[in-house]
């Protein structure tokens, strides 16, 4: 009698296992199949933060005791070149120090009270993929005072 028990627990084991191979390889695949999505989102974090936290661009420098402290995430107004608007001075500004003119970089920045600083430009892209996102950051006026402000960067792949 020992012969149809042995049967069927193996025949329930390779059920179990075939459901177990089932499930590793169609239900558990991974979530994340698009890396060219993920790899645009990366590179699009990373020019963004290199415009609020990187000296060379748009974050406030102070010299305190004869030692540079970099602000990060706090955009300083007086970065922009005197000649140009401020609007105009600050895109060129973020050009320069982006350095890069293959991948277009759209930028807009608000203060607190919704007055616009830069005006994001609408721009139609026939590139494949584009991201966009807000940034918290503070900025620091021309007179000196510091306000809360929402930084807007659009990249286009």
């Amino acid at each position: 009698m020992e012969w149809p028990q042995a049967l069927i627990s193996t025949v329930f084991a390779l059920i179990l296992f075939g459901m177990g191979l089932f499930m590793m390889f169609k239900i558990a695949e991974p979530v994340i199949t698009n890396t060219e999505f993920l790899t645009y989102e990366l590179e699009a974090g990373i020019l963004a933060a290199r415009i609020y936290n990187s000296p060379d661009c748009l974050a406030w420098e102070e010299n305190i005791g004869g030692k540079i402290a970099v602000h990060s995430g706090v955009i300083d107004l007086s970065k922009h070149n005197p000649s140009e608007t401020l609007d105009d001075g600050l895109r060129i500004k973020v050009k320069s120090c982006l350095q890069s003119n293959s991948v277009p970089v759209n930028i807009g920045l608000t203060d607190s009270n919704g007055n616009e600083i830069v005006t994001a430009q609408k721009i139609i892209y026939k590139n494949k993929y584009v991201a966009r996102d807000y940034y918290l950051v503070k900025i620091k006026q021309l007179d000196g005072t510091f306000t809360d402000g929402r930084l807007f960067v659009e990249v286009a792949f």
